[in-house]
């Protein structure tokens, strides 16, 4: 096993696997997509590697499909394991061409990775160049602790600017950002703890990880991000760790005696164009979380305490304790359409123009201005990270009630919003049940009004 990833892939290998990949890659998404949308996905669509940018010029799933968030679980799912092939290939046949392997990592790349795959399609095989004294002297270089602090240093160099430009510039939180991303970096430190002399997948896997803590300690300790956030970040980082220690150590070897032509620096450079690029893309579509919830009370006395409700208790929830903004009360002036609703959050005010106003069962209004979506934990107190700005944006909400044949009232609040955060099926189901757990907090306080009021109403 250890020899077939090491082993050089030919030019007809490459292009005749890649073909056969890329058609059944296309197959499974038409069949998912069909699915999900009734509409067959066309092989222009296809070759968007971006979700939200084939969605824009097609049938947008957010918009038909009741259950988005497991379609876009299906398609990353699908996609793992050709990505995975197709990059081990790439790195494999750039060297079988006398390219660095870091050449085939572009692979990663979107769009770019069609100029990888066109290149590694026609370059022919050469025989090694070798640079024995260079590689001796690789060797030296590279001891123990000398491999650890340059794997360290260097990770910090390259990973920090991409970080601050992607966030504070381009201010994309996209999927490049963190799938992509933990990958290279890992790869890069699993390469230079590997350029003295192959040591074990285990101990490459813990200085790709280890390295990629430490960048987000030093994201914490620069204000870049707060705790909660990087916690949810976490998964990429384990992840990425461990592909990124397999390749990075992969193309250590790979390299052997010969001199690098492409470095680490030029993956990282076309990464950070890539995320730069990535971010220009269209908005994602709407999205909706629907509740629900059963009063016993008249459906005016549920009415009443919809459109404005008293102070809530403070929330026991740990997600709310750990920093995400929870709605404390409600206030409305005036009625009918026209009439502003004030939903009150630990971090400011919702600002709701009335749009429909159906007594005692239709309330929907548009969000003219939203607060922070969350307080970040940080040791320097107050942050503010562009994403807390532009990455969750409400765009509207309503209040359904339906009055049930047991005298009841099938209370639904609906919230529409916006998601500016990739990888979409991991963020968005984050914030699903974020918005969820909010839903809960007010159904179950309108609820529990509503049957107190009945119940005096009854003495």
């Amino acid at each position: 096993m250890k020899k077939d990833f090491l082993t050089p892939i030919t030019r007809d290998r490459y292009f005749l696997v890649g073909i056969t990949l890329m058609l059944l890659k296309y197959l499974g998404e038409m069949l998912i997509h069909y699915a999900y949308t009734g509409v067959l996905l066309h092989p222009l669509q296809f070759l968007f590697p971006s979700l939200n940018i084939r969605n824009h010029f097609g049938a947008s799933v957010s918009q038909v499909s009741p259950n988005p968030g497991s379609y876009y679980l299906l398609i990353i799912l699908w996609t793992l394991p050709f990505l995975w092939i197709g990059l081990t290939y790439s790195v494999r046949r750039a060297r079988d061409a006398n390219f660095s392997p870091w050449f085939g990592m572009g692979f990663l790349i979107p769009f770019w990775n069609y100029v990888v795959m066109t290149v590694l399609s026609l370059a022919a095989s050469v025989p090694e160049e070798t640079d024995a004294l260079g590689a001796k002297e690789r060797q030296k270089a590279f001891g123990t602790v000398e491999a650890l602090l340059y794997a360290l240093l260097t990770n910090v160099l390259i990973s920090l600017p991409i970080v601050f430009i992607t966030v504070f510039v381009s201010k994309s939180y996209g999927s490049l950002l963190y799938l992509v991303f933990p990958i290279v970096a890992g790869s890069i430190s699993s390469y230079i703890w590997n350029r003295g002399g192959q040591r074990s997948l285990i101990s490459s896997f813990g200085i790709s990880t280890g390295c990629l803590l430490f960048l987000g300690l030093a994201l914490i300790l620069f204000a870049v991000e707060g705790f909660f956030c990087l916690l949810m970040a976490l998964p990429f980082a384990f992840v990425g760790g461990f592909l990124g220690a397999f390749l990075g150590r992969q193309i250590a070897a790979l390299e052997g005696s010969i001199r690098p032509k492409v470095d680490f620096s030029w993956v990282a450079a076309t990464l950070l164009l890539g995320i730069v690029i990535d971010g220009l893309g269209p908005e994602t579509s709407e999205r909706v979380v629907s509740t629900e919830l059963l009063v016993q009370a008249p459906i005016e006395t549920v009415w009443n305490n919809v459109i404005a409700f008293p102070a809530l208790k403070d929330p026991e929830e740990l997600l709310f304790r750990m920093g995400i903004a929870y709605p404390t009360h409600a206030t409305i002036q005036g009625t009918g359409v026209g009439a502003l609703r004030l939903c009150s959050f630990t971090t400011g005010d919702f600002v709701e123009p009335i749009t429909i106003w159906n007594p005692p069962t239709h309330l929907a209004f548009d969000v003219r201005e939203q607060p922070l979506p969350m307080q970040e934990t940080s040791p320097w107190g107050e942050i503010h990270p562009p994403h807390l700005y532009h990455s969750f944006r409400s765009s509207r909400g309503e209040f359904h009630l339906l009055q049930q044949a047991d005298g009841s009232v099938l209370l639904r609040g609906n919230t529409y919003y916006r998601l500016e955060m990739g990888p979409i099926a991991y963020w968005a189901f984050l914030s699903d049940q974020v918005v969820h757990s909010i839903h809960l907090r007010v159904l179950k306080h309108i609820k529990q009004l509503s049957e107190n009021q009945t119940a005096l109403l009854n003495l």
